[in-house]
């Protein structure tokens, strides 16, 4: 069972990184302009790991706690959800929701 957890763990973090890679495919996404997409490319992504940081990192010192802790994460996945279904992948989207969701029970389920 351990390595289940474990490996639930992972997938949480993968799906953490994911979410980041969607978020910088949005901001170069959002204009024409070559400096622009770079820096929204760039931007949008720091800004999701500066708050993940403060208010949903394990280490944190101000970590939020549950239940402020899911809507922080269901929010920053939600518009994750939203970017790429604007971008036409639906099914992307879908297969990133339904796993964060499936992740997210166990991870309170086993109080990880």
């Amino acid at each position: 069972m351990e390595i289940i957890k474990s490996l639930n763990l992972g997938v949480a973090f993968f799906l953490e990184l994911l979410m980041l890679a969607v978020f910088g495919y949005t901001g170069f996404s959002l204009t024409q302009n070559t400096y622009l997409r770079a820096g929204f490319a760039i931007a949008i992504p720091l800004v999701a790991v500066i708050l993940w940081a403060f208010l949903a990192a394990p280490n944190s010192g101000t970590r939020l706690h549950q239940p402020w802790l899911l809507l922080f994460q269901a929010i920053l996945f939600g518009l994750a959800f939203y970017s790429l279904c604007k971008l036409h992948h639906p099914k992307f989207a879908l297969a990133l929701i339904f796993v964060w969701i499936i992740s997210t029970a166990l991870s309170l389920f086993w109080n990880q």
